[in-house]
Order: C-alpha cells, then sequence, then structure tokens
C-alpha cells in the first residue's frame, strides 16, 4: 500500500498525518537506539535528569492523559533522550475494533511526537495471530523497535503468543536493534539481532524493598 496524507480524520491537533495499510495505520519513522535507562512515564514529571528513555509498559490509565491532551504533553516528553510509543493493551479477547484503535493510537501518537522533534522508538505489541493483519502497519523497516516481555513469563499461552509475534515481526520488519523491556522468558532472538535488555524498573524496586524488611 502507498503512503499517504489522511485527510478523513484529520484531528484538530495532530493534523494531517501520512498512514499506510488497509487500517491507515500512521506511520513512524526509523531512529538510531538510545543510550539512556528506561524511566515509566508515570516518574517522567518528578524526574530531574534528561538522559532517561520514557516507555510507557504500565497500566493504561497512567497515561490515556496522552491521547486526551497531547499537546499538553509535548515539553515533557521533549527534555528526555526519546520516547518509545504507548504500550495500549491488546488482549487476545479484546474486540478486534477495540484491538486496532489502540494500535493506531499509539501509532498516531508516536508521529505527532516525531513531527514536533522528539527522538521515538516505536513499540510492538500482538495479540493472537489475527492481529498480525494490523499490528505491524506503520512500523519502520531495519529499524530500532521496542517490546516488552513484563507479564509473560509464568504463562506458556503467553509465551508461545509472544514467540510467534516476535518471529512475524522480525520477518516483517528485520529490525536492526530490539529493545526488551521485563525479564528473560527464554525467547529465542537470532543472532543477527542486536538485543538491548532492560530490568523491569517497578519489579526490581520491590525486590529491594522485600530486601531490606
Amino acid at each position: 500500500m502507498s503512503e499517504r496524507t489522511n485527510r478523513k480524520y484529520n484531528l484538530q491537533i495532530f493534523g494531517p498525518h501520512m498512514t499506510i495499510g488497509d487500517y491507515d495505520m500512521p506511520t513512524i519513522q526509523a531512529t538510531t537506539p538510545p543510550a539512556g535507562k528506561m524511566l515509566p512515564f508515570n516518574f517522567a514529571k518528578t524526574h530531574v535528569s534528561s538522559d532517561k528513555v520514557v516507555h510507557f509498559f504500565v497500566d493504561d490509565y497512567q497515561f490515556n492523559r496522552l491521547w486526551e491532551r497531547p499537546e499538553r504533553y509535548l515539553s515533557l516528553l521533549s527534555k528526555f533522550e526519546a520516547t518509545l510509543t504507548p504500550d495500549f493493551s491488546l488482549y487476545v479477547d479484546m474486540p478486534a475494533a477495540l484491538k486496532i484503535y489502540n494500535i493506531y493510537r499509539s501509532r498516531l501518537l508516536g508521529q505527532f511526537w516525531q513531527q514536533n522533534g522528539i527522538k521515538v522508538i516505536p513499540t510492538v505489541s500482538w495479540a493472537e495471530e489475527e492481529s498480525f493483519e494490523y499490528c505491524f502497519d506503520g512500523l519502520p523497516h531495519e529499524a530500532t523497535l521496542a517490546v516488552s516481555t513484563v507479564g509473560i513469563g509464568r504463562n506458556a499461552d503467553a509465551r508461545r503468543t509472544y514467540q510467534m509475534g516476535l518471529d512475524e515481526m522480525i520477518k516483517r520488519l528485520s529490525p536492526q536493534h530490539l529493545i526488551v523491556y521485563g525479564p528473560s522468558i527464554g525467547a529465542k532472538y537470532p543472532p543477527e539481532l542486536d538485543i538491548i535488555s532492560h530490568e523491569n524498573e517497578i519489579t526490581k524496586r520491590l525486590h529491594s524493598l522485600g530486601g531490606r524488611k
């Protein structure tokens, strides 16, 4: 599908935006991997250091306000080294329309941030195999991408779904660098893919607090 300017859904804040595919997913441009450590969005407002990468691997209610008032958070996100696109939830039992909508929101916010000078790393997520029809649309090829393994490790079905989606993503997008946020779950990555691992800081803090008791 050819890239084009979408004027059918011209949001007042976002303005005209480039889309691709049957689902009109906004496109995000490729960028190099950031060097900073990960910072959850819900700590960004009070964080004083700017050498961090903001992520959204937290509950959706923590960052839904970004969609409701995207212009309000441009200055906040601009002070950090980079920002991952929001990880709006995708559950297998969600209606397909809601899954498509959540991916659309993530892509559109990412494009909006790029257009305003923020370094953006696309977050990739998927649900069941049917979601592969749309969940990779708008993502750059041979680029830096991000995924999360949080909440997957103890569930065999979730691990299989993760591996299946991972394999499909690599086949379609050929990423050069993959940021993996969360614990190791025994996933198989191709040896030529540069894996950049980041521990789940929330879990790390909880373990640290527990160790002091």
